[in-house]
């Protein structure tokens, strides 16, 4: 199951995603489908993110979930994200702030496969100290990031077979990321070589 948080736009290239307001939609076959909606709040505020999770686990109780991240990152400096609604000087979660969004979420009591970032930068240890607690492995790019992002396509991949070993899986991923980079590099930035990490969070303290 495919749950996404939308808002932190004045506009979207996808008709079916309402603007101005913080909606939940879930993906059935190519098909958006709303499933609740919060009025206009902020994306950098760490509460949207803690009601969103617990709402995802409330409607879909699972053995296994994934939390994955996109837009804009730039790691402990800047954190993730850029919420065009929010005033310059609050428009992004910091690192801190995502680790106090997931200590009030579903995930402290039952850690995600994986926490991903679909953003540049935020493969730092420092992220990786402040998630630990909430995810056994964390998929993120060392590096920036080319304006397309991941091959989402691992996504089916994932489906096929949801008892395969998630460090498998996200090996799989980060393989589809670098290839989908050499094979689209020439459609935005010339010569770009994808990265893309996989960090075990249960061995980040040593």
């Amino acid at each position: 199951n495919v749950v996404i948080l939308t808002g932190g736009t004045k506009k979207w290239n996808i008709k079916d995603i309402e603007r101005n307001t913080t909606n939940i939609y879930t993906l059935e076959g190519e098909n958006l489908i709303r499933q609740a909606t919060f009025g206009r709040q902020l994306l950098s505020d760490p509460r949207t993110l803690t009601t969103f999770v617990n709402y995802a686990a409330t409607i879909y109780p699972s053995d296994k979930y994934a939390l994955v991240f996109w837009d804009h990152g730039g790691g402990p400096v800047w954190g993730y994200g850029v919420d065009g609604m929010a005033k310059p000087e609050k428009n992004s979660l910091f690192v801190p702030e995502l680790k106090a969004a997931l200590a009030n979420s579903a995930l402290a009591q039952k850690k995600a496969e994986f926490i991903g970032f679909d953003a540049c930068l935020m493969a730092t240890v420092e992220t990786a100290q402040q998630l630990q607690d909430f995810a056994k492995y964390m998929v993120a790019s060392e590096e920036v990031e080319p304006g397309f992002g991941w091959d989402w396509r691992w996504l089916r991949t994932l489906s096929e077979n949801t008892d395969k070993d998630a460090l498998i899986s996200l090996k799989e991923t980060v393989d589809r990321f670098v290839a989908f980079c050499e094979e689209n590099s020439s459609w935005l930035f010339g010569d770009f070589d994808g990265t893309l990490s996989v960090t075990d969070l249960r061995k980040i303290d040593d």
